[in-house]
């Protein structure tokens, strides 16, 4: 059996967000084995999976990513949609 869920997030600001209890407060009864698919539609957002059991971890993807991908590099072209749109990602530690 298929089952399509559409869940609307809030506007989270740059960073790394836990958004474990949006998404589990938002699934219907689900079997006890079965896969779950999760699809952000935004351009510049992605997703992380970790066991969330160090919360510092994202403190240092943030960082990291920081370094990789710094605000305003004047190297970006993609700047249609702001000045921030290349690094303003929204990232998630899920544990589901």
């Amino acid at each position: 059996m298929i089952q399509q869920n559409e869940i609307i997030l809030s506007g989270y600001k740059r960073g790394y967000h836990l958004i474990t209890s949006v998404i589990e407060n938002n699934l219907p009864k689900l079997p006890e084995k079965g896969l779950l698919h999760i699809l952000v539609k935004h351009t510049s957002a992605g997703i992380t999976i970790n066991e969330n059991a160090d919360s510092t971890v994202r403190g240092d993807f943030e960082r990291f990513i920081n370094k990789m991908i710094p605000e305003n590099d004047p190297s970006y072209v993609h700047t249609y949609e702001g000045a921030d749109d290349i690094t303003y990602t929204l990232y998630f530690n899920t544990c589901i």
